[in-house]
């Protein structure tokens, strides 16, 4: 890091404190965001999981849905017998939003970590253990340069 007080040598008052505060703070923000997201993800997982384990769970919501969209309209007659698909269509709305959701929450893991990688002191360090930690065919070494061990 640069040293902003050159000119001034007996200054009282140095601002790498307030620097190394401010990307420590970061960093914790970062952190806090990236468990946030998980936590998140994993209450969706959860939630789906616990449907298809107990399907009535799941009744109970797929009903709600029918009746809050009016979808008993779309049930038709059909040769004298009656198809209903305003459960179908409530179970893939309610697939579709799931999707939506996870994306967003795995946006915010992502968002976290980006925080802890820009306010993180030594980038090439943190590259270099994701590559110890994962190995070299499983991530992508865009722009890293190969070391000899």
């Amino acid at each position: 890091m640069d040293n902003y007080n050159k000119n001034d040598e007996n200054a009282s008052l140095s601002m790498q404190p307030f620097f190394q505060f401010f990307r420590i703070a970061s960093s914790a923000m970062g952190l806090i965001i990236i468990v946030y997201g998980f936590l998140w993800s994993k209450g969706l997982f959860e939630l789906t999981y616990q449907a298809i384990k107990n399907p009535e769970f799941l009744q109970n919501h797929i009903i709600k849905w029918i009746n809050l969209l009016s979808l008993e309209s779309m049930n038709n007659l059909a040769q004298g017998g009656e198809i209903t698909i305003a459960p179908l269509i409530a179970i893939i709305l309610m697939g579709l939003g799931l999707i939506i959701l996870v994306k967003i929450a795995m946006g915010i893991i992502l968002i976290g970590a980006k925080i802890v990688l820009w306010t993180s002191s030594d980038r090439e360090a943190v590259k270099q253990i994701l590559i110890y930690a994962f190995g070299k065919g499983k991530m992508r070494t865009k722009g890293i340069k190969e070391t000899k061990e």
